[in-house]
């Protein structure tokens, strides 16, 4: 506690040292046993395909280590650390996850939909006789179950060695 009269302009200034960790699962929880996440402070870290061959392999127990990122995602601080086939590994931050990959294969494709308040029509396309035309994507689409739940083919809880799985969490 620090106690003192403070004045305009004062401030404090002081360090947090943080080392990333591993978080071993809770061994009562059957489906995620002998898994490990990956923290550093408060933020839980992600691992993908588009950084690493393969997500479905254990860590290695070499040193993790932070690195200040600043073209990636916008700027965020990754985890690097390797696999136990010795190549590297990269983790992001969860927040950051499945942020350069495209839409999930459910979503339809709407590049000519029209999603302004009230719009019945494609954007700008005419028919000839000068009519809009209904707003109808290119291609049928099939909506997952619980889609727009929040569970999407890359969330949806799959099994560990499925190779479809391209962000996950626990490793």
């Amino acid at each position: 506690m620090l106690t003192r009269e403070w004045k305009a302009g004062d401030y404090i200034e002081f360090e947090l040292p943080m080392e990333p960790q591993r978080v071993i699962a809770d061994n009562q929880i059957n489906a995620d046993l002998g898994m490990t996440a990956l923290r550093y402070g408060p933020l839980i870290y992600n691992v993908e395909t588009i950084d690493n061959n393969k997500i479905n392999q254990e860590l290695s127990d070499d040193v993790l280590a932070t690195e200040w990122r600043p073209d990636m995602l916008g700027g965020v601080c990754i985890i690097t650390g390797k696999w136990k086939d010795g190549s590297p590994m990269l983790a992001i931050p969860n927040f950051a996850r499945m942020n350069r990959v495209g839409p999930p294969d459910e979503y339809p494709n709407d590049d000519d939909i029209n999603y302004s308040p009230g719009a019945t029509t494609s954007a700008g396309t005419t028919t000839p006789s000068g009519s809009t035309k209904t707003a109808t994507p290119k291609t049928p689409v099939t909506l997952a179950p619980k889609a727009g739940a929040g569970e999407t083919t890359s969330t949806r809880r799959m099994k560990r060695n499925s190779s479809v799985l391209g962000s996950k969490v626990w490793i």
